[in-house]
């Protein structure tokens, strides 16, 4: 009799331990997942097309998160299972689809290489505007040497992704302004400058003549100087949104600044 309930015993224990087993891993994997939620992180974004502005700056939250069905079941869609720290492709794709973009179509976002380039966004594509153009990316204003899918994010980074002619020679824009807030009747003089193409440590900003304003993403008359200036009248009130464009020989372009908004009172 008491080595029957001896059985038992054993049997009800050697259960118990085998639904921990069991119960454990799935803890864990709980635990990871709620781990990589609880990493989410506020990033800027913006991405900047040839012809338009595709996304214009906008503050997200972003973690990593499953895009295997963007870029295919590889490291980069499953970056999420391993890693808590998002990627540049997360934020890109991420932004794209709080903008109404479904990011699953190719025209309005074509990844390769296993999620680690960009060939084409909104409908803009690499070398649409000769064998040097294509889609880069900086963060907090620095080109990385590294793909979409390798180039982490931190807290509070500036990721901005834009469009260029050819690599070797378009600018990077800034715009400022000599007052953001004015009165009716009052001027404003703009500045735009623009950083050369370069890899690593950035290269001074530098004036940009002939670069053409833009209020509100419209393009107007008003033409920059060689001192990379150029001067408005405000008549009407509003709030206004200044940027500047700029296109050349050899499939130069001026990337689009971030544009500087001006209230008029």
């Amino acid at each position: 009799m008491k080595t029957n309930v001896w059985k038992k015993t054993l049997a009800l224990w050697f259960s118990l331990l085998l639904l921990i087993s069991v119960a454990q891993p799935a803890l864990v994997a709980t635990a990871s997942a709620n781990s990589a939620q609880a990493a989410s992180i506020s990033v800027q974004v913006r991405i900047e097309g040839w012809n338009q502005t595709v996304i214009p700056l906008k503050q997200i939250a972003i973690a990593p998160y499953d895009i295997t069905n963007v870029v295919g079941n590889n490291s980069v869609g499953n970056w999420h299972q391993t890693n808590s720290t998002p990627l540049v492709i997360h934020a890109i794709l991420k932004a794209m689809e709080l903008e109404g973009y479904d990011v699953t179509d190719e025209d309005a976002i074509d990844v390769g290489y296993g999620g680690n380039y960009i060939r084409g966004i909104a409908g803009e594509w690499e070398i649409d505007q000769g064998p040097n153009s294509g889609w880069m990316y900086k963060v907090n204003g620095v080109l990385p040497l590294l793909g979409v899918g390798q180039q982490t994010l931190q807290a509070n980074d500036l990721l901005e992704v834009f469009y260029i002619g050819d690599y070797s020679t378009y600018d990077f824009g800034k715009i400022t302004a000599s007052s953001t807030s004015v009165r009716t009747g009052q001027s404003v003089t703009f500045t735009v400058s623009g950083q050369p193409s370069s890899w690593g440590t950035p290269l001074p900003f530098a004036p940009i003549s002939g670069a053409t304003l833009s209020i509100n993403g419209s393009p107007t008359t008003y033409t920059t100087n060689t001192s990379g200036q150029a001067t408005i009248t405000f008549s009407t009130p509003g709030t206004y949104k200044i940027t500047a464009n700029k296109f050349g020989s050899n499939s130069y372009n001026l990337v689009r600044p971030i544009p500087v908004v001006i209230q008029v009172n």
